[in-house]
């Protein structure tokens, strides 16, 4: 019997699989491992993992990577609305003090 037959459960999801689908932790990037643990806390990296665990673990590291810039992009444009907001209020203000003669 090849391993192509042999089902077993992944450590992580608790799935079957079949054993050609596991992994060894060891050879997963430890920013992966990371999500992968994140995603299944009983799972550590000494363990096997299945290829849908990996893509998963993937998508979280790589989703993460994209969310900084992303909250970084849009903390950017709130400073700039909060800019020009307080440009304006200045000139609102700086009219009113010319109109009331101060």
């Amino acid at each position: 019997m090849t391993s192509e037959h042999i089902v077993v459960v992944c450590p992580a999801c608790q799935q079957p699989r079949h054993a050609d689908q596991l992994i060894s932790g060891k050879l997963i990037p430890p920013e992966v491992a990371v999500q992968i643990a994140h995603q299944h806390p009983d799972w550590s990296p000494d363990q096997c993992v299945c290829e849908v665990c990996v893509r998963q673990g993937k998508a979280g590291y790589l989703e993460g990577l994209l969310e900084g810039p992303i909250i970084l992009f849009s903390q950017r444009k709130q400073a700039q609305r909060d800019r020009m907001r307080a440009q304006n209020d200045y000139r609102v203000n700086l009219k009113e003090s010319w109109k009331s003669g101060i």
